[in-house]
């Protein structure tokens, strides 16, 4: 297995998904792991033996324009994200030197987003797979979200129906409130470049 670098582009907090691979062996952390600058270790990088990475960057294109030997950039939240287009356009320049792939996932913002244009734009996007996940796809038994749970979100957040169609049915809203037609949340991933 060759090693391929892999990109996160969330704020600094964030953590990375885990690494699953058929070749679990080839995930174990190096000892190289921790590098200190100074007295400080560096939290935003993991190396794994076999040579592959997982680095978070601040979401910015000039953080993420050059990278070297990238294979998967992920912006999570990326209906959010300022300057999207910016940092989308430096990272499928980086994947197209590998092949490598762009995964966008996000609550529904902005209608100026452009989240919101891979989501709908069958021209320009038509390529990327999409997927829909609302509460419905989290209810238990099939994920981790309770009924008791889900009945107190409800009752807190009757009073703001579009909140409540943004965070739960992951929708996107018109200016006026109004669910949009093609409005869903949807994990993306890209064609290969």
């Amino acid at each position: 297995m060759s090693p391929k670098q892999r990109i996160q582009c969330a704020s600094l907090g964030a953590c990375c998904p885990p690494v699953q691979d058929h070749h679990q062996e080839d995930y174990q952390l190096s000892s190289q792991t921790t590098k200190i600058r100074g007295a400080e270790p560096l939290k935003t990088k993991i190396e794994f033996y076999n040579g592959s990475g997982i680095q978070a960057f601040p979401n910015s294109s000039e953080t993420i324009r050059g990278e070297p030997g990238v294979n998967l950039v992920y912006a999570d939240e990326f209906s959010y994200i300022k300057d999207d287009k910016e940092l989308y356009e430096a990272a499928i320049f980086s994947l197209a030197t590998t092949n490598g792939r762009f995964l966008a996932t996000s609550t529904p913002g902005s209608r100026e987003s452009l989240f919101y244009a891979m989501c709908t734009d069958d021209i320009s996007f038509g390529d990327v797979s999409r997927h829909h996940v609302s509460y419905l796809d989290a209810l238990q038994p099939n994920g981790p979200l309770r009924i008791e749970i889900l009945e107190k979100l409800g009752r807190q957040f009757s009073p703001d129906p579009w909140r409540w169609r943004r965070e739960m049915g992951a929708g996107f809203a018109n200016d006026d409130g109004q669910l949009a037609e093609h409005g869903t949340n949807h994990q993306m991933r890209g064609s290969e470049t």
